[in-house]
């Protein structure tokens, strides 16, 4: 059973800490983009081919109707993904 003090997290807290303590530039709406397609893979069970597919980690619970998830398992899945960095802009 996990401890009941863990680190728990909403998407603007997620966009804040990943800012300040692994440097990435995050937007809300792609965290809840993160959670909308880790919904889908799970209904669809599609196994992750790549490091970077890994859907998100799934929410450890609600707080006032919205998803919460752990934060020092979130910014382990946000660095083994390659989130963290910065996105490769296309050939201008």
């Amino acid at each position: 059973m996990k401890d009941p003090r863990q680190d728990v997290v909403g998407s603007h807290e997620i966009v804040a800490r990943a800012r300040d303590e692994l440097g990435a530039e995050l937007r809300r709406e792609t965290v809840n983009n993160w959670n909308f397609r880790r919904k889908q893979w799970e209904a669809a069970g599609r196994p992750a081919r790549r490091a970077r597919d890994e859907p998100m980690p799934a929410p450890i619970t609600t707080v006032s109707g919205l998803d919460a998830w752990d934060w020092p398992e979130v910014a382990a899945w946000i660095k083994r993904t390659g989130k963290d960095q910065p996105a490769k802009k296309l050939a201008e």
